[in-house]
């Protein structure tokens, strides 16, 4: 549950229209995954925290550039991994095979974990808008649960794989540099 200063907080007018929105939603039996009774006896009762935690949104926290860029980053990084695994020989495909869990898929052998839905759900919603815009789809196209917290290994990741990556000549990479940026898991 989120602490009292992030409960969503509404006007009279404000409660009314959601009230009479949720009536219409009922009426109408609209099956969106919205659970409209949930929603208007949340804010009957001055419940309003059910909401977010209910729908598993997050209303308070806005969505910053940085985390964007930090998302498109990690996914533009599995791209070229996915890319350069394809690229390698048999025998090298075996070296890396052993590190990580490496699938029989032609479009996408090294999966994309994800991010920890119950801690991370703010990039998670990242992925989800990212695949609705019909961005990085190639890499799964839908937003996993890694079940685990991913951030910390992901920016480490990063970290070597802006090392290792020569950005301007687009060639692949090398099997040291997948190992050692594989390795973070």
């Amino acid at each position: 549950m989120k602490d009292e200063n992030q409960v969503m907080k509404f006007t009279p007018e404000q409660k009314l229209i959601l009230k009479l929105l949720c009536d219409i939603h009922q009426k109408l039996n609209i099956d969106d995954g919205m659970n409209s009774n949930v929603i208007a006896y949340a804010i009957e009762t001055n419940n309003t925290w059910a909401i977010t935690d209910h729908h598993h949104f997050d209303f308070e926290e806005p969505v910053s550039r940085e985390k964007v860029t930090f998302v498109c980053d990690i996914l533009d990084m599995y791209e070229n991994i996915n890319y350069s695994f394809k690229q390698l020989s048999a025998q090298e495909k075996e070296s890396i095979k052993n590190l990580c869990g490496v699938k029989d898929d032609d479009k996408n052998p090294i999966p994309f974990p994800g991010f920890d839905g119950n801690n991370e759900g703010i990039y998670r919603s990242i992925i989800s808008m990212l695949f609705k815009m019909e961005r990085y789809i190639e890499l799964n196209g839908k937003p996993l649960n890694s079940h685990r917290r991913m951030v910390p290994t992901y920016q480490k990741m990063l970290n070597i794989y802006e090392e290792v990556n020569d950005h301007s000549s687009g060639s692949p990479l090398s099997v040291k540099a997948l190992n050692k940026i594989l390795d973070c898991f």
